[in-house]
C-alpha cells in the first residue's frame, strides 16, 4: 500500500515537473520588450531572465530535455503503478496518461504561461537559470 502511494506521488511530480516546464517555455518566450523592461524592477530577476533569454537556444534545450525526462519518468513510472501494481491493461494506462499528460502537462500550463507571462517568468526564473547550467 506505502508503494502504491509513493508511486502516485512520484506520478504527480514528475507531472507537475512536465508543467512546469511547458509553462516555463510558453511564459519566457511570450515575453513582450515592455514585459522584460518591467521585470527589471527586480534587479536580479530581471537580469537572470535577461541572461535567460540571450541564448534562446540553449534555453529551449533545457526545457526540452527537462520536459523529455519528466515526461520518460511519467511512462516509466505510470506503466509500473497502473499496470504492474493495480494490474490494468496496457492499453488503459495510456488511455488514462496520454489525455492527462496533453492536457495538464502541456495545454493548460502553456495557456498560464502565455496568460500570466510576466508573473510566471518571475517565479521560475532562478530554478530555470539553474537548470539551465546544468
Amino acid at each position: 500500500m506505502n508503494t502504491d502511494i509513493l508511486g502516485i506521488a512520484g506520478l504527480l511530480a514528475l507531472l507537475a515537473m512536465s508543467s512546469f516546464f511547458a509553462m516555463s517555455e510558453a511564459a519566457l518566450f511570450s515575453l513582450q520588450r515592455v514585459d522584460r523592461e518591467a521585470l527589471r524592477e527586480d534587479p536580479a530577476v530581471g537580469e537572470t531572465v535577461r541572461h535567460l533569454l540571450a541564448v534562446p537556444r540553449r534555453v529551449l534545450a533545457a526545457i526540452l530535455m527537462g520536459n523529455e525526462v519528466a515526461n520518460i519518468g511519467l511512462s516509466a513510472v505510470s506503466a509500473e503503478v497502473l499496470g504492474e501494481r493495480l494490474h490494468l491493461p496496457p492499453w488503459v494506462t495510456i488511455a488514462v496518461v496520454a489525455p492527462t499528460l496533453i492536457l495538464f502537462g502541456d495545454i493548460v500550463p502553456k495557456t498560464l504561461g502565455i496568460r500570466f507571462s510576466r508573473p510566471i517568468s518571475r517565479a521560475i526564473a532562478r530554478p530555470m537559470s539553474f537548470w539551465n547550467e546544468l
